[in-house]
């Protein structure tokens, strides 16, 4: 019985975990499309890219490819809680990066 239920979870498990991806990438799709469309109402031009992973891994080796002068990320306010669970990957940036990184705050777009 105990192996049923292991892989009755398992599969479960799997089928949400597809789930989560789709609306992942339904949500940068539509991320993109929004970006590509304000940057293009402003006469910019600018590149897009998704990366899927462990956030601190894929930004170092982002920078480790591209060399960038300046590294912008967002930013938001969190509770202790918060700040516990994230680990506060901006500042953990700042320091591994070796550079400087501006970071965006959300409550500073809404602010502009």
């Amino acid at each position: 019985m105990k192996k049923f239920y292991n892989e009755l979870y398992s599969q479960g498990r799997k089928q949400y975990l597809e789930y989560v991806d789709e609306c992942l990438q339904a949500e940068a799709k539509q991320v993109h499309e929004e970006f590509s469309e304000m940057c293009l109402a402003k006469g910019l031009e600018a590149r897009f890219k998704i990366r899927h992973g462990e956030p601190m891994a894929e930004i170092l080796e982002e920078v480790r490819q591209f060399d960038p002068d300046l590294l912008i990320t967002g930013d938001k306010q969190l509770n202790v809680w918060g700040r516990f669970r994230s680990a506060n990957l901006p500042l953990r940036l700042r320091k591994k990066v070796g550079r400087e990184v501006s970071m965006i705050s959300i409550g500073d777009a809404d602010a502009h």
